[in-house]
């Protein structure tokens, strides 16, 4: 069986963002969060494009990066950027992770 992968290294930075919102409103459709954007483009996003609020207060944020890979230390200034009331930061890229990135 052969796996098919979505191409989404072709989508522009734009349109990859509106896929990750509309992906993460579906996947937590149930629980009826409030999930948005973080601004626009030009607005200082404080290290994320994306954020759930759930209603118990719980607060996931997301960076969205339509890239083949990351270079070193590029990681750690993701997550360490805004770190502030968040209970998750969660990296949305469109490419694979390499073994060195997933550790």
């Amino acid at each position: 069986m052969t796996t098919k992968r979505l191409p989404l290294g072709s989508l522009e930075w734009e349109d990859f963002q509106d896929f990750c919102l509309i992906l993460l409103d579906f996947l937590y459709i149930k629980e009826n969060p409030n999930v948005h954007l973080n601004g626009k483009k030009g607005n200082k996003q404080n290290g994320y494009d994306l954020e759930i609020i759930f209603s118990d207060g719980t607060v996931h944020q997301y960076e969205c990066k339509r890239v083949a890979e990351f270079s070193d230390g590029e990681l750690e200034k993701i997550f360490e950027a805004n770190n502030n009331n968040v209970n998750k930061k969660i990296l949305l890229m469109s490419g694979e992770a390499s073994a060195k990135n997933r550790e």
